[in-house]
């Protein structure tokens, strides 16, 4: 029965269970601390009717891609990671209900397809989709990663050493993955390693080098700093933009369903509640978790014609001043404008609405601009 052993090699396997703990309530810590920023604004409607259609809009466009893949190169480096880490995960999923629930799914003709071939090619997927983003960041350097106005002083932005670093941990993860599959294969002589190929690969290069003792001591060593790299970007990944994994997953599900247009509305001077928004609190929770799902892509900014003309907005600046906002909101309360928004940058906008149909993870800019006007 083609299958193999989960944890060869690897003895006291109860201190990575231990080491999952603190890393879990790190990660856990991490996206409870911006749920509770969010958990500030005014209150969002949402109505159970719409679960279904919004599930299915949901999964139509994280499997469809469909705005990210406007620019192809980018659109398609970012699907091939994305399906690779999806696939990778369900593995995951897998190795855990057969060794962990001790239901022994892991073995014959799925082991073959799934387990061994489909996760090296979507592993490789993965890795080529690292490269080509990093390639594209680094060597292409696209308008739209840069702003286009001069930051606001005392702007916390994301330190270039941060995305190289989440690339780098990234591909390492990857890399190593692949490197401890060709080590088993080479060591245990696995009848079924060519259903791997970049592990038989890989295992056809360490036999012709080293003998079973060193593969077994490297494998050893290299399995557990790839558990020490993942559980690193389990605990990091909230405290970064990558957290866009999930909160752009929740931003698109929760999109208002109604058109472009109709979002924006008269101001009903009747009303008892404060006219339009002053302080970040005045946003819906909504509003403050679309501050969170943003990538800083830049492709809101790459399609506002108040940007192509030079003029002082950037849509992609105005949302992450408005996180400086938010982020600065669990300390004090202080108005937008002046503080962390210009006036001339909100009266530069033209309300065409270019950006937020640009962007692949449905940021309302708009009518926050027209609120805070």
């Amino acid at each position: 029965m083609p299958t193999r052993e989960v944890y060869w090699n690897i003895s006291h396997v109860w201190v990575m269970y231990a080491l999952l703990v603190p890393t879990l309530m790190i990660f856990g810590y991490g996206m409870y601390r911006r749920y509770r920023l969010w958990r500030r604004g005014r209150s969002y409607p949402l109505r159970w009717e719409e679960v279904g259609r919004r599930g299915r809009m949901l999964a139509a466009e994280l499997f469809s891609h469909r705005r990210m893949l406007r620019e192809a190169s980018s659109g398609l480096f970012h699907f091939a990671l994305f399906a690779g880490f999806v696939v990778l995960f369900l593995g995951t999923l897998v190795v855990m209900i057969h060794e962990d629930f001790k239901i022994r799914i892991m073995q014959g003709a799925f082991y073959l397809y799934f387990q061994s071939l489909a996760l090296d090619v979507f592993g490789v997927l993965a890795i080529a989709g690292v490269i080509g983003l990093a390639a594209k960041r680094y060597l292409g350097r696209p308008a739209r990663l840069h702003a286009n106005v001069p930051e606001r002083e005392g702007a916390r932005r994301q330190r270039p050493w941060e995305d190289a670093g989440m690339l780098v941990l990234i591909l390492l993860i990857l890399i190593t993955g692949f490197l401890l599959e060709g080590l088993r294969i080479a060591a245990t002589h696995d009848p079924w390693g060519r259903w791997s190929p970049v592990g038989w690969v890989l295992a056809r290069s360490f036999q012709a080098q080293w003998d079973v003792a060193t593969m077994r001591s490297i494998h050893r060593f290299l399995w557990w700093f790839h558990l020490v790299l993942t559980f690193g970007f389990i605990a990091w990944l909230p405290y970064t933009k990558l957290r866009h994994l999930f909160t752009a997953a929740a931003n698109i599900f929760l999109r208002p369903l109604e058109p472009a247009g109709a979002r924006i509305r008269p101001l009903d001077l009747e009303a008892p509640e404060t006219l339009g928004v002053s302080r970040i609190e005045d946003f819906t929770w909504k509003d403050l978790l679309d501050l969170d799902a943003c990538t800083e892509c830049g492709r809101c900014q790459q399609e506002c014609p108040a940007t192509a003309t030079g003029k002082p907005l950037s849509p992609k600046t105005l949302i992450l001043d408005l996180r400086d906002a938010l982020s600065a909101s669990a300390r004090e309360s202080a108005p937008l404008l002046e503080r962390f928004l210009r006036e001339e940058t909100l009266w530069s906008c033209t309300t065409c609405m270019a950006c937020t149909q640009a962007c692949p993870v449905f940021i309302e800019h708009v009518p926050k601009i027209v609120n805070i006007r």
